[in-house]
């Protein structure tokens, strides 16, 4: 009885080694398989970070550039102003106002807009409203108003949501920038 037990202990030593080795030989198919989900999930998530950083990026790309356009028709009104082109007392409306960089010295260009606010960009890099050149998805109003005796009210809007109009209430998540400035004459 002894030597039966102790051969069956040598047996089953024998075929639990061999089992142990035979699991360490390699990886089951089920192994893989979970490593490959983890290892999507992984993937997965780094391109979705960046999908969603160069998504941040380029709408904070759009922002800076409406602030720009709007801050550049604010200082083109005042240059107006300041060298007498708006005529005192008068009242303005949704016009276009573009630097004209091709005349020397650059000349202002004070137009009335008839609906056509959106901005297109030239060779140099200038945004304009020159039908010639490459089209943006910006569009730009400026309105002034002489309603109160001696001031003008100028509010200058810049849209970037490509349908050349402007929404009903100009705020970052309706892809509009706005700002208004007050001037004596």
């Amino acid at each position: 009885m002894v030597v039966k037990n102790l051969k069956l202990k040598k047996k089953f030593k024998k075929e639990k080694t061999l089992t142990g080795l035979r699991r360490a030989k390699g990886f089951s198919l089920v192994e893989v398989l979970f490593t490959l989900l983890v290892f999507s999930f992984g993937i997965l998530s780094v391109v979705s970070i960046m999908t969603s950083s160069i998504r941040v990026s380029m709408t904070a790309k759009n922002q800076v550039i409406a602030a720009q356009l709007v801050q550049e028709s604010l200082e083109l009104v005042k240059n107006l102003n300041d060298n007498g082109v708006l005529v005192n007392g008068s009242n303005y409306s949704s016009y276009r106002i573009d630097a004209n960089v091709a005349v020397s010295p650059a000349a202002i260009r004070f137009v009335s807009a008839g609906g056509a606010y959106q901005l297109y960009l030239d060779a140099n890099g200038f945004y304009s409203h020159t039908v010639s050149a490459q089209t943006t998805k910006f569009s730009r109003r400026v309105d002034i108003n002489g309603a109160v005796a001696g001031q003008r009210t100028i509010t200058s809007t810049v849209s970037w949501d490509g349908s050349g109009g402007f929404p009903a209430s100009c705020t970052i998540s309706n892809k509009c920038v706005t700002a208004t400035l007050v001037i004596s004459y």
